[in-house]
């Protein structure tokens, strides 16, 4: 006799295995399975360590991620050097650019010249100081709750039985996530 009940347990096990992977797997090189549990709990799930642990070594985790592509690691001495070479190249930028504003004169420097070399080197000074997120922070903290909660609805939905009422349910879902933090940015066309 087939156990159905048992089944479809193992296959949620599956699934849930599964998202939990590719946020174990998009925390990078520092990530670790107590590092995952915080994530999860930050977004509302509460599983155990030792489960993390049990889906990690059924579903190979580890062997998985060691096949992801790393970037090469830059020496820190010179990206430190580079940027004071910035951080000296924008403050130049800004005392020739108010020098030419203080002694204006068309024929050495127009004032939109000063202008975008005052705006150029303050950005080139800020940004080599460190004053100045990468686009990897911003992106970073702009897509956290939108990762969060497509990681939640994927969670909610992955337990339904049945495949197309749990693709239905992702599909508006993820829309409904998509309106709330970008539908203001890029609204939707009629009919769309």
């Amino acid at each position: 006799m087939e156990n159905k009940g048992a089944e479809v347990n193992k296959e949620i096990a599956q699934r849930r295995a599964e998202s939990f992977y590719l946020v174990y797997a998009a925390m990078g090189s520092e990530r670790s399975l107590e590092k995952l549990k915080g994530v999860l709990a930050d977004i509302g799930l509460d599983i155990s360590l030792n489960t993390l642990k049990s889906y990690s070594a059924r579903h190979d985790w580890v062997e998985r991620t060691s096949q992801i592509p790393t970037l090469p690691i830059v020496n820190s001495d010179v990206i430190s050097e580079m940027n004071q070479r910035h951080v000296s190249l924008g403050r130049f930028m800004q005392e020739v650019a108010l020098e030419g504003l203080e002694n204006f004169n068309t024929r050495t420097l127009s004032a939109g010249d000063a202008s975008r070399l005052l705006k150029s080197g303050s950005e080139i000074e800020r940004l080599a100081s460190g004053h100045v997120r990468s686009k990897y922070e911003l992106a970073i903290e702009l897509l956290n709750p939108i990762i969060s909660e497509i990681v939640q609805l994927y969670t909610r939905v992955n337990v339904l039985d049945d495949p197309d009422t749990r693709v239905r349910d992702f599909v508006t879902g993820a829309d409904a996530i998509c309106d709330k933090f970008i539908g203001d940015v890029f609204p939707r066309e009629a009919g769309k």
